[in-house]
């Protein structure tokens, strides 16, 4: 009988697949672990894939939007940070990293085209 895996709802998903029961794999590059909190995959992205990680950002304040969790988190044992929150982080990271993603998308911005 096979192990009823999580629902994986969360974008950064898109850049990882199961290699096997218990390793996951990074679809840009070799790197696997046995970890699959999204944190840690996000600080893969974030250390070796810039613009994925930005994508991944991008898309987790879209999905907090959606939720309705705009300006305020809701109560718990763990914070959910809000989509104000994460555009917060997401222009500092930009700013920082002088990245060249205009969008979600990953087009690029005209600036970077003239240079």
């Amino acid at each position: 009988m096979k192990k009823r895996k999580r629902l994986r709802r969360h974008p950064v998903w898109n850049f990882f697949d199961d290699l096997d029961d218990k390793n996951i794999g990074c679809l840009q590059c070799d790197f696997k672990t046995s970890s699959g909190f999204t944190t840690n995959l996000k600080m893969h992205l974030k250390a070796h894939h810039r613009n994925d990680y930005i994508q991944v950002m991008q898309m987790e304040c879209e999905q907090r939007k959606e939720e309705g969790c705009i300006d305020s988190a809701p109560q718990g044992k763990k914070k959910k940070r809000t989509a104000e929150e994460l555009e917060t982080m997401l222009e500092a990271y930009k700013a920082k990293h002088g990245t060249e993603l205009d969008d979600i998308h990953g087009n690029i911005s005209p600036q970077a085209l003239e240079k």
